[in-house]
Order: C-alpha cells, then sequence, then structure tokens
C-alpha cells in the first residue's frame, strides 16, 4: 500500500516549509509529495529549490482556494491512499506509518483520521490542549450530522478510489470543504476509523485573521448551503439527533465570530443553546474573546 501527500499552500512559504519537513521526518518516507503553491503572490523559489528532488511542485495560474487545490493535487496522485497537509500544520513523526498500518489490518476501512494537538501560532511548541475521540464503529451516516467525529483534513487517510467516487472536495463551499466530505463518505457506506494516535499539531491564528475557520461571514455562508445540501438527511433524523445537529452548527458558526461580531457570536451562541444546552455554548457566549483564546474555545 503506497501513499501521496498533497500539501496545499497559499503566501506562507516559511510554515510550508515546515509543513514539508514534517512530512520528510516521517518514521517511513511517503511514496509520493504533491505540493500545490496557490497561485500566491509572494516568492516560493527556496521551496522549489530546495525540495525539488523531494515535491511534485505546481504553482496554480489562478486562486483555486482550499478545496480546489486539494482537487488538483488528488488528481495528479498516483497512489492507494491519499493524505492531505495543510500548510499551517504538522504531522508527528509516525503519521504515515501508523495510518497504513491501520489501513493494511482493516481493509473494510476506507478512511483514518488522527486525533489533534492543538498549538497557537505564536508558539507551536507548547500544546493547549489535545482532541477527544473514540472509535464509533456503526450508524456514522447519522452521527456525522451531529460531530465531526473526523476532523481536520491534515488528520485524515483515505482511499483514493473511494474519494474520487463520492466526488472529491465540494469547491462551491467557502469553507468547511472536509466536513462536507466526511458527510458525503458515511452517508455513502464510509467506514472512518480512529488511528489511535494525535499526530497532528494543529495550529490556532487567534486573531491574526489567517484561519478561514474564525471567519464567521464565511462559516454562516456555509452553514446555508450545507443546510440546503443535506436538507432530506437533517429532516430525517429524529427530533434529538436534529436538534444535536443543529446545535453544533450553529455553534462552529458562533465560535468562528469571535473575532468579528460579538454580537453573531451571542446571535449563534444562542441558537446553539436553545437546540441542546450546554455550559461551553454560554461560555462561548459570555466570555470576552482573549480568554477563550487562552483556553483553546
Amino acid at each position: 500500500m503506497k501513499c501521496s501527500v498533497i500539501i496545499t499552500s497559499k503566501n506562507r512559504p516559511e510554515l510550508a516549509e515546515a509543513a514539508i519537513n514534517s512530512v520528510l521526518d516521517q518514521t517511513i518516507e511517503a511514496d509520493e509529495i504533491i505540493f500545490i503553491n496557490d497561485n500566491s503572490t509572494i516568492d516560493y523559489d527556496n521551496i522549489e529549490i530546495t525540495y525539488g528532488n523531494y515535491i511534485i511542485y505546481i504553482k496554480t495560474t489562478s486562486n483555486l482556494g482550499g478545496a480546489g487545490a486539494r482537487n488538483l493535487g488528488a488528481s495528479l496522485a498516483n497512489n492507494d491512499v491519499l493524505m492531505f497537509l495543510d500548510d499551517d500544520d504538522l504531522w508527528e513523526r509516525n503519521k504515515i506509518e501508523t495510518q497504513l498500518s491501520y489501513l493494511k489490518a482493516h481493509s473494510e476501512c476506507q478512511v483514518v483520521f488522527t486525533g489533534r494537538k492543538i498549538v497557537n501560532i505564536s508558539d507551536r511548541s507548547n500544546i493547549i490542549r489535545e482532541t477527544k475521540h473514540r472509535n464509533i464503529y456503526s450508524n456514522q451516516n447519522i452521527l456525522i450530522f451531529m460531530l465531526n467525529f473526523v476532523g481536520v483534513t491534515s488528520g485524515v487517510a483515505i482511499n483514493r478510489n473511494f474519494f474520487n467516487s463520492i466526488g472529491g472536495f465540494d469547491e462551491s463551499l467557502p469553507c468547511r470543504q472536509d466536513y462536507d466530505l466526511w458527510i458525503r463518505a458515511c452517508i455513502n457506506g464510509c467506514n472512518a476509523a480512529w488511528d489511535g494516535t494525535h499526530s497532528v499539531i494543529y495550529t490556532l491564528h487567534g486573531s491574526q485573521g489567517n484561519q478561514i475557520s474564525n471567519k464567521g461571514h464565511l462559516q454562516e455562508k456555509a452553514l446555508n448551503i450545507l443546510l440546503s445540501k443535506y436538507e432530506r438527511e437533517i429532516k430525517s433524523l429524529s427530533n434529538w439527533n436534529r436538534r444535536k445537529c443543529m446545535a453544533e452548527k450553529y455553534f462552529s458558526v458562533a465560535k468562528a465570530y469571535r473575532n468579528e461580531s460579538f454580537l453573531k457570536r451571542f446571535y449563534f451562541a444562542l441558537k446553539s443553546f436553545h437546540a441542546e444546552p450546554k455550559l461551553k455554548t454560554i461560555i462561548l457566549a459570555i466570555v470576552p474573546r482573549k480568554v477563550l483564546q487562552w483556553i483553546g474555545l
């Protein structure tokens, strides 16, 4: 079993270099590293020259966006398994080995995901917290609507044929393209499993505005698209599961509005709390932004 690693980057060559190094430092080598420079306006010559013997370097002539860049990388891949890495994330040394070993041992599994070690861009050596996971073997087609248990793109290994069969990333979405892909995977019979580790170092950018997940207006737009796209599936959920589904969606939008609008943050947090009352939703609604950033919420 061989893997293709697809790294996407735009205007962040220093971060991209660290991401590449984390792939090259793996306990087993990637069979192929495809690097997509998404029409950056900043010089990437150092990466192209320094890593030219290790990566397939592609610079696009137009802005594809994260989903388009990943789809381009996937279309160029030659191996059984696809792994994606965002330029601001890093991998622990055993990420490839652990996930390929899991897929080899579980032929029924099309997707394997890892946990995240959350860090801040100002100090990526300091782990704020680790995400919590458990293996879920049934009803994934229902649970995925209440919880993105698969996680972020940088943590996943996916069978290339299965990825292609469900259409890859939806380029019409302004964000949450990864979550949308996991939804389509699960409703199309995917078996997804946690690899038992936390092999992604996931970077928070705080108030710097460099992270799509921190842009509330884009999250709100994506929410409306997802609710329309999966209206039938959401309506078919039980009343309790539907409430949990909407609570998760509103919470994500409220969280994204931390740096943009207190009123919008409060509004969507209130909608989330109304759907499913939780203490963390109250905290998100009223606690000052700097405190939320400090506690990693």
